[in-house]
């Protein structure tokens, strides 16, 4: 089974007293662009086996905010680091279980209302509820949520 996130769609609502405004920010672990939005080097290829090969077919990533917009995502990690893993071409994200994690957070007003993830979820969430690889709110607004692994993401 592979165990990746490619891409992640997080949808935030601001709610202001006239009006509500729904926007959508993407998180996008697959392509140049997009880890370079993230400030995230993208791995070197890597060919065969081992660990020297393992690091340079792996980012990790930091202790630290990763920002889009006004939407922040800050990561934890396992005894195998959180991090930006590639094959061939391709790369995703990868987050393991016994204490790896991903928080999205958007500032004071707004809430997360959803979280699409392209790729395999394997995860418990602190709040709201996962259907497959969709998060939701459940009608409880929310500033901030985490997903915890529950297996190799």
């Amino acid at each position: 089974m592979k165990h990746f996130l490619h891409i992640l769609v997080l949808t935030f609502v601001l709610i202001s007293p006239l009006r509500v405004l729904a926007d959508t920010v993407t998180f996008d672990f697959s392509s140049d662009e997009g880890l370079n939005a993230l400030g995230i080097n993208k791995p070197e290829k890597g060919e065969g086996k081992g660990k020297e090969n393992e690091k340079k077919r792996s980012t990790n990533l930091e202790d630290r905010e990763y920002s889009i917009n006004k939407v922040t995502m800050r990561c934890t990690s396992a005894k195998t680091a959180t991090r930006i893993w590639r094959v061939g071409d391709q790369t995703d994200l990868r987050f393991y279980k016994n204490g790896g994690s991903i928080t999205f957070t958007v500032p004071t007003g707004q809430q997360i209302t959803n979280i699409a993830f392209t790729g395999t979820l394997e995860s418990k969430c602190n709040t709201g509820k996962i259907n497959g690889v969709e998060w939701t709110d459940n009608g409880i607004p929310t500033e901030s949520v985490t997903f915890t692994a529950n297996k190799a993401n």
